[in-house]
């Protein structure tokens, strides 16, 4: 799964659900976190729709630990790709970033 296409996928997710444009900018929005708009709940409807729109499952640990739209990207990526590789709660999510 091309990285894009997640993005494209999460920034129109994240729209629906929070009910406003998102921060103009390349990649700007990648780096929302402590948003006020942006609590946990609406961070499960986010996820619940990429899980819906790429046929994948997040894990409870995945779901607590992802922080920024970043994480959920590369995260998506990786379940999409089905990459053995994929970083788990268990190794200190996205340390490699």
């Amino acid at each position: 799964m091309d990285s894009d296409k997640v993005k494209a996928t999460l920034q129109q997710a994240i729209v629906a659900v929070l009910g406003k444009p998102l921060p103009t900018g390349d990649g700007v929005w990648l780096t929302m976190n402590g948003r006020r708009d942006w609590d946990s709940l609406k961070q499960v409807e986010i996820l619940l729709m990429l899980e819906e729109e790429f046929g994948i499952r997040y894990t409870e640990e995945e779901f607590a630990q992802l922080d920024t739209a970043a994480d959920i990207v590369a995260l998506t990526v990786c379940k999409c790709n089905e990459d053995p590789a994929a970083p788990s709660a268990d190794d200190g999510l996205f340390s490699y970033y």
